[in-house]
């Protein structure tokens, strides 16, 4: 049902804009003549015409001249509220429609749009009971349920939402509205089987609708269903060829499947249709890092962070290009930059981390990995990697208790077991290299091949030729 759908019943003429215009125009020469009463029903009938096509200011001009000469009609109070909530007044709508309920109380149109009116004002709980008072008066209107399920839509309630689209359904099987908007709902709480069910009634319903086809398609790339979800973009592709977020979401789902030449394809034609679109610009910069092209990757980072100097993720990833290109300076600059606007970033201090280990300033990249700590102790991560710095530096000591920490937080880890056997060794403790060894290689056996290759003098110690054996 549409909105204003019960308000106008006119013949297929007078809803001809043209009309509309010449009755606005013959409705202003009463009002000249004053003769607004003796011509009530014209009207009427043109302000149901400009909530029809929208005519808000004229409506408006309209419905208080009417309303002069019959304030207690309860029809013109509803439409001048309508025209105010189209203006965006919504403080005198809300008067307007309590005024219409004031007049006839069991009006359920008034209070689906004094609903519309309190929602504007942020008056969520008053919006949701004037949905229901309607309701309590016209319990199977399909509008008022669509509206309520709307209403909880947009203040993220999605569940609630759901309850009263499928109550849309029951009633009106073919609403395609309340399809698409129940799919939104699945989606958004994950229910990724129950979305993809709707949207393909809805797409029996509406199967030109380029939105339609998008929605399917994003469904079906979050479920990992990439082939699939190519072919959903470019359906709504073929009826809309200007629709930027299929051609977007079009080349994601390519750049799964790594087929990145589509990709690309798609993303570029997604850039000429929104080139402010700092998104874009950025996937196409992740397409040429995953083609080790870094110098064209690094430009198209550039390019959105040109766009948007706050885009942290593009400063990371054209940090790391630089990285990949040994341009430790430019590399360290961009992980500064984000640390400069957020200090927890984790990933940055990652970063700076590992080129400070490949410069071999051990003491810098211990104290990243000591500052990651100190904000979150439990980060296996950075346990490990401080470490290997530790032993990098020579701190042997510190490292051994620092491996030792590793082992108390994951007791699996193999890759800790040996690292502190190395440290053992390095402190002359064979005994204690003896037992973390035994461990390592008891979790993954190939360390054998590892201690081998790493302590070709030690294999020969009876002790070890028995792990070994």
């Amino acid at each position: 049902m549409e909105f204003f759908g019960s308000y106008y019943e006119g013949t297929n003429a007078s809803r001809d804009l043209k009309s509309l215009k010449s009755r606005i125009a013959q409705c202003k020469k009463y009002l000249e003549r004053g003769e607004e009463l003796i011509h009530q029903d014209l009207f009427e009938d043109t302000i149901q015409m400009c909530l029809e096509f929208d005519y808000s200011k004229d409506g408006l001009y309209l419905t208080d001249a009417l309303l002069k000469v019959a304030p207690y009609n309860s029809e013109a109070w509803l439409s001048r509220g309508i025209f105010l909530n189209n203006l965006f007044e919504f403080e005198e709508a809300y008067y307007c429609f309590n005024k219409a309920l004031s007049l006839n109380p069991s009006d359920p149109d008034v209070l689906l749009n004094k609903a519309n009116a309190e929602e504007n004002l942020g008056l969520f709980d008053d919006a949701v009971q004037s949905l229901k008072t309607a309701l309590t008066i016209s319990p199977n209107d399909a509008e008022i349920l669509f509206s309520l399920g709307m209403l909880y839509e947009r203040n993220d309630n999605l569940k609630e939402a759901i309850k009263y689209f499928e109550e849309v359904i029951k009633l009106e099987p073919e609403n395609a509205d309340a399809y698409n908007e129940l799919g939104f709902c699945y989606e958004n709480t994950d229910d990724l089987q129950n979305a993809l069910r709707v949207y393909e009634k809805y797409l029996t319903l509406e199967p030109y609708s380029a939105t339609g086809w998008y929605n399917k398609g994003t469904a079906l790339l979050r479920m990992n269903k990439f082939e699939k979800a190519v072919n959903a973009f470019e359906l709504s592709l073929a009826i809309n060829n200007e629709f930027s977020s299929s051609w977007f979401n079009c080349g994601i789902a390519y750049a799964n499947l790594k087929n990145f030449n589509k990709a690309l394809d798609c993303f570029t034609k997604a850039s000429k249709l929104e080139p402010d679109d700092e998104s874009i610009f950025f996937n196409i910069g992740q397409i040429y890092e995953d083609l080790k092209r870094y110098h064209l990757a690094i430009q198209y980072y550039s390019k959105a962070i040109r766009i948007d100097r706050d885009f942290e993720l593009a400063y990371l990833s054209r940090g790391v290009c630089y990285k990949q290109l040994k341009h430790y300076s430019l590399a360290l600059e961009d992980f500064r930059k984000i640390l400069k606007r957020n200090k927890s970033f984790v990933e940055a201090r990652f970063q700076i981390a590992e080129i400070e280990l490949k410069l071999k300033n051990f003491p810098k990249a211990i104290e990243q990995y000591k500052i990651i700590l100190k904000e979150t102790p439990s980060n296996f991560e950075a346990n490990y990697k401080l470490a290997n710095a530790l032993v990098e530096a020579g701190s042997f000591e510190e490292a051994k208790n620092q491996f030792l920490k590793c082992i108390q937080l994951n007791g699996n880890h193999a890759n800790s077991y040996y690292g502190i056997t190395k440290v053992y060794f390095l402190l002359n403790d064979k005994e204690a290299a003896y037992y973390s060894l035994l461990k390592a290689i008891s979790i993954d056996p190939r360390f054998k091949s590892m201690f081998e290759k790493d302590f070709p003098f030690f294999t020969e110690l009876p002790m070890f030729k028995e792990i070994l054996s």
